[in-house]
């Protein structure tokens, strides 16, 4: 069973292991009106997608247990329409890893990563 969706929030997941770039970013979109879900591994990241089935996701690559490309794998199989994003500081990510992904965006380009989540979400009806 899914929890319903606030009517006028995208609901945004970040998943990543660093807690504090986490929490920084979590609030960042926050205060530009996201409702964020916060998951500190793949495992954690999966569980809540699962729950809440939000309207993008955005995660690292490089996480212990579980890589970004493994937990996109996943939810590509849950639900192929959902936006993913790719905001990691490799650079050395393979473009069949990235083909999994909607948009990469390196840490550190914020204003960068608000633009693709606002075009992502406008390309799918969610903005």
């Amino acid at each position: 069973m899914t929890e319903s969706k606030p009517p006028d929030r995208s609901i945004v997941l970040c998943i990543d292991d660093e807690t504090i770039g986490l929490k920084l970013r979590s609030k960042v979109l926050e205060l530009e009106g996201y409702a964020v879900l916060q998951a500190s591994s793949g495992a954690e990241g999966l569980e809540l997608f699962r729950k809440i089935n939000p309207d993008l996701v955005v995660m690292d690559q490089s996480m212990p247990g579980m890589s970004g490309e493994e937990v996109a794998e996943q939810i590509r199989r849950m639900n192929p329409k959902t936006p993913l994003i790719l905001h990691s500081a490799s650079v050395d990510v393979s473009r069949e890893s990235r083909s999994l992904f909607n948009a990469f965006v390196p840490k550190g380009e914020n204003s960068n990563l608000l633009r693709q989540m606002q075009h992502l979400l406008s390309v799918v009806g969610k903005c």
